[in-house]
């Protein structure tokens, strides 16, 4: 009983609303959530590891065999997947099982938008901390046996009504398609000034065709705090000028072995909106391309999109000091680059950078309508986003016709596996004299996939508690969130300016890429 309390209660990452400090370049609260969920998961995932500027859940340590890998595997397969804020309240109906029979096509993939709890979702966590914190310092003080089959079962219906942060759901349903699959993840949270949710990065790593190294420039600036895996110092020893602030986000940097081929991988999802603010626009324009004004660094540079070149100009800087500073030669930039592989810009972009191609020419990101104003079909995509940028001189092992590609799970053959579980409507149309617009019928069975999926999600969440003036109470209102799930997964797919929302709130807002690389032999 004392031994229970001082590991969960006297752990100072059971302790809810600590003051923000610094360690080593992270926050409190960053070590804190790791160790939170260390806490919680107690090994549900596999060990953790929490750094400042990485986490590490993994089941699979020790276990990697570089000469089994390159005789049974051939290649390694390496995926980029914007997951659209998993876990987040905006995307609370996703289906991490789908999801993770996605990512389960690859050996590697670069995950961005994940995020940690927050809003009601952190507040509800603290309150859990709190009331289990508590409840254990009375059970100590009353002398009661916690090993008591009612005191568990007490405890443990406490601790269930922890939240995890999706980037954990997802993997614990990965981990039940392959043991093997792990995570690391960046040690910090970082988004553009006026993002109300910061953003992490990660890998999902297939542990038994992909081991993880210690990437060596994050180990020269972070000793065995960043071993695995960090984010860049944008400082004059790198850049050789200041460059500090220009990022929203900087990418992630982990390195990875498979086989023969060991390869640095560069997660990134690049700015969206540019910066307001005229000192930081200024600094960004002169630092970067050496103008005061967008409108003279030249073709397909617009004031929205000078800011995300300037983004992806600076990670090629990047790889150029990573090169000359360091053996290895393999390096990969990938993820949402939030610009179009057409753009104009690129032909000056690589003549600067002439080593580097860009890979991933369609269309990436989702549409939610049919058609556009004009009535052009949509198919449900709009935007060439996601791209893979490297120098395929250098990393011949990902060369070949085809080699990238994008998963297309709107139309492809996955498109079925996930219309059987979500798809109700019929191509039928009729005007709706009640809603006053056209809209679709339900096919043959809808009616009855509608009431299944409703009570489904009921289940899901009609037994979740949470506290309220110190005590456990039912978390949800049934009816207003089955109302809010209707709305959103059932009722959006009866109209053409919704028609592919559906697919928006239980998988993702982008399509993932991929491409396959030998793992045969490495140039290194």
């Amino acid at each position: 009983m004392v031994n229970l309390f001082k590991v969960l209660v006297l752990s100072t990452f059971l302790l809810p609303n600590l003051a923000v400090a610094s360690i080593d370049g992270a926050t409190e609260s960053e070590i804190e959530t790791c160790r939170r969920l260390r806490t919680f998961l107690a090994g549900g995932v596999g060990e953790v590891e929490c750094q400042t500027e990485y986490q590490i859940y993994s089941k699979f340590v020790g276990n990697y065999n570089r000469q089994r890998v390159k005789k049974e595997s051939k290649q390694v397969r390496i995926g980029a997947f914007n997951l659209f804020k998993p876990g987040a309240t905006q995307t609370e109906y996703k289906d991490h099982e789908l999801v993770a029979e996605i990512i389960n096509h690859w050996d590697v993939v670069a995950a961005v938008e994940l995020t940690s709890n927050n809003g009601l979702s952190k507040r509800h966590n603290d309150a859990i901390v709190e009331y289990y914190t508590n409840r254990l310092a009375e059970l100590e003080t009353t002398n009661t046996d916690v090993n008591a089959l009612t005191t568990r079962n007490e405890l443990a219906l406490i601790r269930e009504q922890y939240d995890f942060p999706g980037y954990i759901l997802l993997l614990k349903e990965l981990q039940k398609l392959d043991s093997s699959w792990s995570l690391v993840l960046s040690g910090k949270q970082e988004g553009s000034e006026n993002a109300t949710v910061k953003e992490l990065t990660g890998y999902y790593y297939r542990s038994s065709v992909v081991e993880l190294k210690k990437t060596d420039y994050c180990s020269d600036r972070y000793g065995r705090n960043g071993k695995f895996g960090c984010l860049p110092v944008l400082d004059e020893k790198t850049f050789g000028r200041d460059v500090d602030g220009l990022f929203s986000r900087r990418p992630f940097i982990s390195t990875f072995e498979s086989g023969e081929f060991d390869f640095t991988l560069l997660s990134t999802h690049v700015i969206h909106n540019a910066p307001s603010d005229e000192a930081l626009q200024k600094k960004i324009l002169n630092n970067v391309f050496g103008v005061d004004d967008y409108k003279d660094i030249g073709p397909g540079v617009t004031q929205l999109k000078y800011a995300r070149f300037a983004e992806v100009r600076l990670m090629a800087e990047f790889v150029d000091y990573l090169r000359k500073s360091y053996y290895e030669q393999d390096y990969i930039i990938l993820g949402d680059f939030n610009l179009e592989s057409s753009n104009n810009y690129w032909e000056t972009f690589f003549k600067d950078f002439n080593n580097l191609e860009i890979r991933i020419e369609g269309a990436t990101s989702m549409a939610v309508g049919k058609s556009l104003s004009d009535g052009t079909i949509t198919h449900g995509t709009k935007s060439n986003y996601d791209h893979f940028l490297f120098d395929p001189k250098e990393t011949t092992n990902c060369q070949g016709d085809g080699a990238a590609k994008i998963f297309n799970f709107i139309e492809g053959d996955f498109s079925r596996l996930i219309n059987r579980r979500y798809l109700i409507r019929s191509n039928a149309m009729y005007y709706s004299t009640t809603r006053e617009k056209d809209m679709y019928r339900l096919k043959a069975g809808g009616r009855e996939k509608v009431e299944s999926l409703v009570s489904n999600y009921v289940r899901s969440i009609e037994n979740k508690m949470t506290v309220k003036s110190g005590q456990l109470v039912k978390r949800f209102d049934i009816e207003e969130s089955k109302q809010e799930f209707y709305d959103r997964v059932i009722d959006s797919q009866l109209f053409d300016k919704t028609y592919y929302s559906y697919l928006k709130e239980v998988i993702s807002d982008h399509l993932p890429i991929y491409m396959n690389c030998s793992n045969q032999y490495d140039n290194d």
